[in-house]
């Protein structure tokens, strides 16, 4: 084979498959205080300051080019990571792939629906005995109805059993899912049918439906966000904890209530904002009218405080003080462009920590996913280039920020 024919086959064979990891043993961070500031950099006295510990991580583009990958989710168990995506160009299908800690593939891509019909919106739950994942999605099921359908997979991505419907409703898309233990608790709206409702349904250890599905709200947001949480600190009369953003008045609110079997347990609005997510007994979300992000703590024994700059969070728990926290800061505003930087860290009583630059996308991120295995963090998002979306997986290694704090 001639020089140059040897080369563009090599250049097909990389547009072709997604890029490798690349690592960053010293990543470029940017410290910040509770307002998002720059920490300071001397002490009293004139004497620096030591530098501040950084987050190190790993970065992988999981979606090949061409394939109009968007939606990501990711799930954790005890020493792995999962992340499901859409892919919208040759079908409508979901895929989904598993990684250790490292970062490192634990089994090759795999498309767990049914090729010839078009599935949407996956949504992803650690299985109940620990030992792999739910992947939930949607599907066309006859001629007026959607079915949430859902497939149990192991540590390296093998499916478990056969895609089982959970929900049958005119326009189902699911929301969030999550272990209960029991079974699976997932959260779902009627996008396309009004009015709107917001609703939770449960499955067991196997995926099949049981009850009924519990109405939450017939007011959610135009495109809400709903994160499932068991266990939480709040479930007092539950065991699974329920936050959500709903219409009340003229503007958006976040409110969480717990989950019995039959009803919702009450409800707490936590007033103005949206997109909220779980952390360390607080509750994280934005206020879009001034792009800042918020912290109000689940039992209500404070008001909702402000924690800096930034839009489109995603938390988790990572300790018992400590919540792992990703977002996004809009460095170009104008309407032209929409330049998105991704950064996490640690919350660690009201302030972050660590916080570490991971990507720049000069034409936005979206759909900022994020979890928790074994103290890692691992975070999924969407990015779109000039005529494609793709979609990108990170795992990081960040100082027990927690254990720091006086």
């Amino acid at each position: 084979m001639s020089p140059v024919r040897r080369s563009l086959v090599l250049l097909l064979l990389l547009g072709c498959h997604p890029q490798p990891a690349v690592r960053h043993p010293e990543a470029a961070a940017t410290p910040a205080g509770g307002n998002g500031a720059p920490a300071p950099t001397a002490q009293a006295g004139g004497h620096a300051a030591p530098p501040a510990p950084k987050c190190t991580y790993t970065v992988r583009r999981l979606s090949a080019y061409g394939r109009g990958a968007m939606r990501p989710q990711i799930a954790a168990i005890a020493d792995a990571f999962a992340v499901a995506w859409e892919e919208t160009t040759d079908h409508r299908s979901i895929r989904v792939e598993t990684f250790g800690l490292d970062a490192q593939p634990l089994g090759p891509s795999i498309e767990v629906a049914d090729v010839s019909k078009s599935a949407a919106e996956p949504r992803l739950a650690a299985s109940t005995d620990g030992d792999g994942f739910a992947v939930f999605w949607s599907v066309a099921h006859g001629d007026a109805s959607t079915a949430l359908t859902v497939r149990r997979i192991d540590r390296a991505g093998k499916p478990k059993s056969d895609a089982i419907p959970v929900v049958l409703a005119p326009g189902a898309r699911a929301l969030d899912a999550a272990s209960t233990g029991t079974g699976y608790a997932v959260a779902w709206w009627n996008w396309s049918s009004t009015p709107h409702q917001l609703a939770v349904s449960f499955a067991d250890k196997e995926g099949r439906a049981v009850g009924k599905p519990l109405p939450v709200t017939r007011a959610p947001s135009p495109d809400p966000t709903v994160d499932l949480m068991s266990g939480a600190a709040l479930g007092k009369k539950a065991p699974t904890v329920l936050a959500w953003d709903e219409h009340i008045g003229d503007a958006e609110h976040v409110l969480i209530g717990e989950l019995g079997r039959d009803r919702l347990e009450g409800r707490t609005d936590l007033g103005p904002g949206e997109t909220p997510r779980f952390g360390a007994g607080v509750l994280i979300f934005e206020r879009t009218a001034d792009a800042t992000l918020w912290s109000a703590p689940l039992d209500g024994a404070s008001p909702p405080v402000k924690l800096g700059d930034g839009h489109a969070p995603a938390a988790a728990p990572r300790g018992p003080r400590t919540t792992a926290l990703c977002y996004l800061r809009d460095t170009d505003p104008s309407e032209e462009r929409h330049v998105d930087e991704l950064l996490c860290g640690d919350l660690v009583d009201g302030k972050i920590a660590d916080a570490t630059r991971i990507a720049v996308e000069p034409r936005g991120i979206f759909g900022l996913h994020l979890a928790v295995a074994g103290g890692r963090i691992g975070v999924a998002w969407q990015a779109q280039s000039e005529d494609d979306t793709g979609v990108s997986f990170a795992a990081l290694s960040c100082p027990d920020a927690g254990a720091k704090a006086p």
